[in-house]
């Protein structure tokens, strides 16, 4: 079986997330959290009281409504909104949603490195009064991006 690149399968990883990615920003404002706080916003809609809560949970009054704080702190554990979401009947969901596509991500880092790479050279060549045709400067731009894409350490400094 032949071995497949590290770099061939970030490229797969990307194309198989991006699409998800694509719906996930699409829907991200419908999950913008309450005012509230998603926790007191459900369980007040659901016409729960914060005892009641605490009763499902198995925590007293108080550390439901400190759960609450927390939420809207943006302090809360994920583990326990998971036992918060159980007690209330939802699913938690949480995602990661970049705010541009993962291949324009890579593309706009390996652009970054190639120009600071080229920099210097093209900064020397003027200093030079040489020149490089456009068309091949453009060409080994590309592949130079090409390359920093295919790298480990593209994020790197």
């Amino acid at each position: 079986m032949p071995k497949t690149s590290a770099a061939k399968i970030r490229r797969q990883t990307r194309s198989v997330l991006d699409p998800r990615l694509n719906l996930a920003r699409e829907a991200a404002s419908a999950f913008e959290t309450p005012r509230s706080g998603w926790i007191r916003g459900i369980r007040t809609a659901l016409g729960m009281s914060a005892s009641d809560l605490a009763a499902r949970i198995g925590v007293d009054t108080s550390t439901v409504l400190r759960m609450e704080r927390g939420e809207s702190r943006g302090t809360i554990q994920i583990s326990t909104l998971k036992r918060v979401a159980e007690a209330l009947n939802c699913d938690l969901v949480y995602a990661l949603v970049p705010r541009e596509s993962l291949a324009k991500s890579v593309r706009v880092q390996a652009e970054k490195r190639a120009a600071k790479m080229m920099a210097p050279i093209e900064h020397t060549m003027k200093l030079e009064d040489q020149s490089v045709p456009e068309y091949l400067a453009e060409d080994s731009r590309e592949e130079l991006i090409a390359a920093w894409q295919r790298k480990i350490g593209l994020w790197s400094e």
